[in-house]
């Protein structure tokens, strides 16, 4: 578990600041919220496309 910036444009104080795993951390890279959630919501998209992830895997 890792610190990430919410706005990347600011420092590491602890308002812009969020716990996050090194995997969403990299993955997010300079996105800001928004987009990352937008990102990870195609990817969402594609598993459940494929199969391999189903609505009940995410409750």
């Amino acid at each position: 578990m890792g610190l990430d910036r919410v706005d990347n444009k600011k420092g590491y104080e602890l308002e812009n600041c969020v716990p996050c795993c090194k995997i969403c951390n990299s993955m997010k890279m300079t996105m800001d919220k928004d987009e990352f959630l937008k990102h990870i919501k195609r990817i969402a998209d594609f598993k459940f496309m494929q199969g391999v992830v189903t609505p009940d895997d995410l409750e």
